[in-house]
């Protein structure tokens, strides 16, 4: 009978181990969970933390952005020349010619400045 309690004492111990370990195990998972969970958010707090450059660039695109709402009419003009050929008006003032111009318009007016300059400042004999 000696040698079955030695055994049953045995086993009786390692299954003490085995418990003892076991809890120890759990224990050190719930730590690293807590740990995990803390740094997840810490993490998540600096992603909606933003640097003052950022909200500069943030705020910066959205008065681009509402400059160009207000300013669309104004865009819109150089690039739809309306149909008659009379001088029109733009919201912002500005005229605009939408008939064809010759080509030669520009060359035929530097043409006459630079005569006119050259007349002046020819000198008196």
């Amino acid at each position: 009978m000696a040698p079955g309690k030695a055994v049953a004492e045995r086993t009786r111990l390692a299954d003490q181990a085995h418990k003892k370990a076991a809890s120890e195990a759990a224990a050190i998972i719930e730590n690293n969970k807590a740990k995990n969970l803390r740094c997840l958010t810490a993490k998540t707090q600096k992603a909606f933390f933003n640097t003052t450059t950022q909200w500069l660039s943030v705020i910066s695109n959205f008065v681009s952005m509402i400059g160009i709402y207000y300013k669309r009419k104004e865009i819109k003009i150089p690039f739809h020349p309306t149909d008659s050929p009379a001088i029109a008006t733009s919201a912002c003032g500005l005229q605009t010619n939408s008939k064809k111009r010759d080509p030669t318009d520009g060359l035929k007016k530097s043409v006459e400045r630079f005569r006119q300059y050259h007349i002046r400042m020819k000198p008196k004999i």
